[in-house]
């Protein structure tokens, strides 16, 4: 290229060691922006294959005001300076004044072909091997009546998959806050119009002394790569002409906010202290919106959190990170379990920090260990004491989560009571239906409805998957579909094949989601329920029924893997006491003993079969019920006894008396 050879203010060296750390995609992003601050609406990029894996050719054109050939003192010339720096917008990138030899990083030679609407074009070329010097054509006559810029690289040292893979992502990621902003400008790769990064986003409308603010909030999927977290204010023709930190920067909540109103046509853009306008960031108006958008955005941030937070608890409980309780009151073990998760939940509102994701699963297992002890003792000092140096919280902040705890303990206390006392009126009412002297209680009119809609007299958390008049087939389906994750194309290939394939059990049910064991193994846990009416008594018979459903589910391979475990359980008002009829019966009881588990016949692998009466499970859920009443109760009475404001109270009472 022949022309007019000019050097900049400073050593090529010293450009190249500002531009050292400078990754290709973002510095490719630049020639972007300095489209956009030039005012540019539509830009189009686009990327030559040389026919193997790589470019020959990136080029950037966009419909901007192009540059001026008068201003290269001011632009080309000069290095970490820039005219923008007082013609800076809020939608200004570039003020630095490197951007535009940021082709280093991709390219041996950036060529700008350039015409302004005022009838001038010229071209430049800068070359990396020395980038304080570049090389401008005349300017001429322009035949064209737009203004623009095209600038052109070539030799490119990324390839095909870099450009796609990172380059493209990253100006997508780059650009969308802007397209949201000012939605008449369009960015095109290849010539395919690029869209912005999944977001998703809450309309809000608020009036203010005649004037109409429509506000839309945005939570974006991914961390905007530069932009921080603002809040935009747009005038009534789209354009933004303030914009102010949005308060949540580096809370992991990536979001943006824009306000748009015929009340910013005026606003005073320089918060000028002679001027007139009553529009500006000092005004009354301006500071009600501002509030009134943070803490739309805060209420935004909160559901986040809680939804996060449900995540973890989530991934934690599949981890098998939550510890497991081993106490013979089951519904005790339940309630620990509620608290230490509602306290994990609250804790991680408060700092999200503290759970990071860089924790391994020792550490994690550790960390809720010691969160289960301090929530058990109520000791809410040693947890802060923990938290202190870890986490950033004054003294308002620990009372006010330490206020939280204390509600959400009360909370999960008074609903567990409540809980409890429905549980109770429903074993009340079913031990009437079991004493049914007249003998009108029937097993699958009466009994199995009630087992079916509370089968936590079997376990905590079953899902019921087949029942009455449903085939061996039909809860292989069920099983397969509902534990086992199998979509229907997979499960309708299987088929039961076993002689006694077409009796029907009465309740086929599974826990929900998989558990891990002492060594971290998941498993499924599957039971079989067998139900007889009060007037029923169990006998060799009866047990013989359930031995066929084992032995059914057993001859399936589909239903016996190894990270599945099975209960079968036969239960009914009272077991024979004939020797003649239930001597199978007491053989495996008597055998079964040294396992030390209550109404275990018989253990095979992972299969077990139970024999169980109405009496001894009612008496030993009311029994569980009251004990953990009563210990609820101490345990509510001692949260509420050492609140400040009881505290307070109980010294000046002392003093008073004293």
């Amino acid at each position: 290229m022949s022309g007019i050879k000019r050097k900049t203010t400073n050593t090529g060296q010293s450009v190249l060691s500002q531009l050292e750390n400078l990754a290709p995609n973002k510095a490719l992003c630049e020639y972007v922006w300095n489209a956009f601050d030039a005012g540019a609406k539509n830009i189009y990029i686009n990327a030559t294959p040389n026919g193997m894996s790589g470019l020959s050719e990136i080029s950037i054109f966009d419909d901007g005001t192009g540059i001026r050939y008068a201003d290269l003192d001011k632009t080309f010339d000069r290095f970490l300076d820039s005219q923008k720096k007082t013609l800076r917008t809020p939608v200004t990138r570039g003020r630095k004044g490197k951007g535009r030899f940021s082709f280093v990083k991709f390219a041996d030679r950036a060529r700008w072909n350039t015409y302004t609407i005022d009838g001038e074009e010229f071209s430049i070329e800068l070359m990396s091997s020395h980038v304080n010097e570049y090389v401008v054509s005349q300017p001429k006559v322009s035949t064209k009546d737009t203004s623009g810029t095209l600038v052109t690289f070539d030799p490119i040292s990324i390839g095909i998959d870099a450009f796609e893979q990172d380059v493209i992502p990253y100006v997508q990621n780059d650009v969308s806050w802007l397209m949201l902003a000012h939605k008449d400008i369009s960015v095109y790769i290849n010539d395919v119009k690029i869209k912005p990064i999944d977001y998703i986003s809450q309309v809000y409308t608020k009036s203010i002394s005649d004037h109409s603010f429509d506000v839309k909030t945005v939570q974006w999927a991914e961390k905007p790569v530069v932009e921080k977290s603002y809040i935009y204010f747009l005038n009534a023709r789209g354009r933004v002409i303030h914009k102010e930190l949005s308060e949540l920067n580096g809370k992991q909540f990536h979001c943006s906010a824009y306000v748009q109103s015929e009340w910013f046509d005026s606003f005073d853009i320089n918060n000028d202290l002679i001027s007139e306008s009553s529009h500006s960031v000092d005004s009354d108006e301006f500071k009600f919106i501002l509030s009134y958008v943070r803490s739309c955005l805060r209420e935004e941030y909160r559901r986040f959190k809680t939804c996060v937070a449900d995540q973890l608890i989530s991934q934690y409980l599949a981890e098998g990170i939550f510890p497991e309780y081993t106490s013979d009151n089951v519904m005790y073990n339940e309630f620990r379990r509620a608290q230490l998760i509602e306290t994990v939940k609250v804790i991680y509102e408060a700092e999200p920090a503290l759970f990071s994701k860089n924790l391994n699963k020792k550490q994690k297992k550790i960390l809720i260990k010691l969160l289960d002890r301090i929530v058990e003792t109520n000791n809410l000092a040693n947890l802060f004491d923990i938290f202190e140096g870890i986490i950033e919280l004054s003294d308002a902040e620990v009372d006010k989560l330490a206020g939280v705890i204390r509600r959400s303990s009360l909370s999960n206390i008074t609903k567990t009571i409540s809980f409890i006392n429905d549980r109770l009126d429903v074993l009340d009412y079913f031990r009437k239906l079991l004493e049914d002297s007249n003998k009108d209680t029937y097993e699958v009119k009466h009994i199995q409805k009630v087992i079916e809609e509370n089968l936590w007299l079997f376990g905590e958390q079953y899902t019921l998957l087949a029942s009455e008049e449903d085939k061996f087939d039909h809860a292989l389906r069920f099983f397969l579909r509902d534990v086992k994750g199998f979509n229907e194309e997979h499960y309708d290939k299987y088929t039961v094949d076993h002689p006694d394939k077409y009796k029907e059990m009465d309740i086929f049910a599974a826990l929900k989601g998989k558990r891990c064991d002492d060594k971290d193994n998941p498993y499924f846990h599957c039971v079989v329920i067998e139900l007889k009416r009060p007037s029923v008594k169990l006998t060799d018979k009866e047990f013989e029924q359930i031995k066929k459903y084992k032995n059914v589910i057993s001859s399936h391979e589909e239903f016996m893997c190894d990270n599945t475990r099975w209960d079968f359980i036969l239960v009914g008002n009272e077991i024979s006491d004939s020797q003649i009829t239930t001597a199978n019966i007491m053989d495996e009881v008597e055998s079964n003993r040294q396992h030390g588990e209550f109404g275990l016949v018989q253990k095979s692998g992972n299969k077990k079969i139970y024999i169980k009466t109405w009496k001894q499970i009612i008496n030993e859920f009311e029994l569980r019920y009251h004990e953990l009443t009563d210990k609820l109760k101490l345990k509510e009475l001692d949260i509420k006894e050492n609140t400040p404001d009881v505290l307070t109270t109980k010294i000046l009472e002392l003093n008073k008396a004293s």
